[in-house]
């Protein structure tokens, strides 16, 4: 059961790991539309037990301060002792590493779902971020789409790049990423859901012109924030994945004028020596939202 889908605005999404209180404390004040909490990667075995201790800690003290929290578990046999800490007053949603399919997602879903109603939490409240970084993932794509469309817990999912290459036996570059990232644009707007991320690796977090390059070439491939590992990088996503001033000030043009064809009962008209019908208009509205949202967010 889940309640009605509502997709959040993630242009930036930050990890801080869950052992590092100097992280945590400033975390919302770097900008960043979401905050990701890690239990997972940047967390060694040995402090895990540590790191699932204080997170409920960090949930509170985070949301307190207006984040939008979500928390990455490991996927594995720690999952529900992790889920088991997570899920509380404050949580938006569950990072989920390491998707397999959408059997596998059910029975997330169900523990999940079993732990908000131990909580008193309504049913279907925490969402779910799906991370898709193995080659039997993205054959198992279908699958992974259809559970999405069909449970409102979804609200975005995202390429795990450095897994990914790492599997395949690849460098993480553009070049080897570039149709993974389309397969996930496929299937996350087939579900109705966000599609996050960008062509390219994830760890030479100094090289910032490289990072600015890779979101230009994410946002012209319909991918519309992802997450990032250092504050540095938040406002280079926030404003990558933000549209232009030229780009919002056509797609007004497109809209006014739209408006003024349908007082005409014009479908199709020309403006500027190109044609302008129905997507395209639809493009030109949903650009004006997103700057709106953009705007707000400053």
């Amino acid at each position: 059961m889940s309640s009605p889908r509502s997709l959040p605005f993630w242009r930036s999404l930050l990890f801080v790991p869950a052992t590092n209180p100097r992280f945590i404390d400033r975390a919302h004040e770097r900008g960043a539309d979401a905050i990701i909490v890690d239990l997972e990667d940047s967390i060694p075995a040995s402090e895990k037990a540590t790191a699932r201790a204080g997170v409920s800690s960090a949930i509170d003290f985070l949301a307190r301060r207006g984040c939008q929290v979500l928390v990455r578990v490991n996927n594995s046999d720690h999952l529900v002792a992790d889920l088991e800490r997570v899920v509380q007053p404050g949580l938006f949603a569950v990072d989920v590493p390491k998707v397999a399919d959408g059997a596998q997602l059910r029975r997330i879903d169900e523990l999940v779902a079993g732990l908000e109603q131990k909580a008193g939490l309504p049913i279907g409240g925490i969402r779910l971020k799906l991370v898709i970084e193995s080659a039997s993932a993205l054959m198992s794509l279908q699958s992974i789409a259809d559970f999405a469309r069909e449970n409102a817990r979804v609200v975005a999912m995202t390429l795990g790049n450095e897994d990914l290459a790492a599997e395949l036996g690849v460098e993480p570059s553009v070049v080897n990423l570039f149709h993974p990232c389309q397969q996930i644009v496929l299937a996350a707007r087939s579900a109705g859901v966000l599609p996050l991320g960008y062509p390219g690796s994830v760890s030479d977090f100094r090289d910032l012109s490289g990072l600015r390059a890779n979101i230009r070439r994410a946002r012209t491939m319909g991918l519309v924030g992802s997450s990032c590992i250092h504050p540095s990088h938040v406002p280079i996503l926030n404003e990558g994945f933000a549209p232009g001033a030229a780009e919002i000030a056509k797609a007004q043009r497109i809209v006014a004028a739209a408006e003024e064809a349908a007082r005409q009962g014009i479908g199709a008209f020309d403006l500027d020596g190109h044609m302008i019908d129905e997507p395209i208009i639809q493009r030109a509205r949903r650009l004006c939202e997103h700057a709106a949202r953009a705007a707000q967010r400053k």
